[in-house]
């Protein structure tokens, strides 16, 4: 974060956010992988939903509203502000290293067998890489746009000036979408998924509903809401919908167990950035080639909306493809160890 406030350039602003991308991708994986020792099977949605949930919500109201407050009204201009984050951030690193471990047990967990090329043939991985990717692309997409959506909302039919837009805007977009959906709702959703899992309903099919809801929202959101009330409620539900990927994460420790979770998901996540970087940037070229209506300020984001639909739904039919291509393997696989265990019988 000194390094991108310090850039002098595009290159240098460029190559900081790279590394930036790294650290955090770094520290997710990591604790994604800590969480799934130190919680046991029936807590899993819950603890990795929370990680996701409330620590993403903490994350984003510092980077989306509280820096930019910092940068107005308490430092002199983005450069600074981001200087002053990046100190507290070193400061929470500083008590993770004291106060966190590994594992809950005296003794260090290393994965006996981590992530290997072999995997690549497990149509479950695949299965868990796409669900994982729709949730990612739309929160890269949905993520910045929303808040921008809510300013230009207070801008067209609420008569705000620039300023008073942008910071109802932000402030709508952080207890609705931050603090309530993904902060609250996440949890809550990690809570139930527990539950549904007790009755014998998997964690894939829990997502793959939370995804459907996801991509009916969208819709919606396409429709051009302006009332405040509508906005805001979109954007809790929105909030706590695409937020929902440690589902994916708990899967991932129920079936390659918590010694592998963080390998795993190093690839999941790898392939999710990936697909959620590409959808953010194609969603502004969509945004403005749909953009018919002259004058509407809010007309182009019909094209943003609809791109996140459209990029949840290719990925939800791939990870629901290749779910199912795993279920039936499964099944194969029982069907002919049974008839085996007939045979030997015999």
């Amino acid at each position: 974060m000194v390094g991108f406030a310090s850039g002098a350039d595009e290159g240098a602003l460029l190559a900081w956010r790279a590394a930036g991308g790294v650290a955090a991708a770094a520290v997710y994986v990591s604790v994604a992988g800590g969480l799934a020792r130190w919680f046991p099977p029936h807590e899993r949605g819950l603890s990795q939903a929370a990680l996701g949930g409330v620590g993403g919500a903490l994350g984003e109201s510092t980077a989306f509203f509280l820096l930019p407050v910092i940068s107005i009204y308490f430092a002199s201009g983005w450069r600074q502000a981001t200087n002053r984050t990046a100190v507290v951030v070193a400061a929470v690193g500083v008590l993770c290293l004291v106060f966190l471990r590994s594992d809950p047990s005296p003794e260090r967990a290393a994965p006996k067998s981590p992530f290997t090329m072999r995997m690549l043939a497990d149509p479950r991985l695949w299965a868990y890489t796409f669900l994982f990717s729709a949730f990612i692309v739309a929160i890269r997409i949905v993520q910045p746009w929303i808040s921008i959506y809510a300013a230009d909302v207070y801008l067209a039919t609420g008569g705000s000036g620039l300023n008073a837009a942008v910071l109802g805007g932000g402030l709508l977009t952080v207890v609705a979408y931050s603090l309530l959906g993904r902060g609250v709702g996440c949890p809550l959703a990690g809570k139930l998924c527990d539950a549904l899992v007790k009755r014998g309903i998997q964690r894939p099919i829990v997502a793959i509903g939370w995804l459907v809801f996801s991509a009916i929202l969208l819709q919606r959101m396409s429709t051009g809401p302006t009332a405040t009330w509508a906005v805001a409620t979109m954007a809790c539900l929105l909030g706590m919908s695409i937020n929902l990927f440690p589902l994916i994460t708990a899967a991932v420790s129920d079936t390659y167990g918590p010694e592998k979770t963080a390998s795993v998901v190093s690839f999941v996540n790898a392939v999710a950035q990936i697909s959620g970087a590409t959808g953010l940037a194609l969603s502004g070229y969509v945004g403005m080639s749909l953009n018919t209506q002259a004058g509407n300020s809010l007309a182009e984001y019909r094209g943003i909306w609809l791109s996140a639909m459209a990029g949840v739904t290719i990925m939800l039919a791939l990870g629901a493809v290749m779910y199912a291509v795993a279920g039936q393997k499964e099944q194969l696989g029982s069907s002919t160890y049974a008839t085996a265990g007939r045979s030997g019988r015999g």
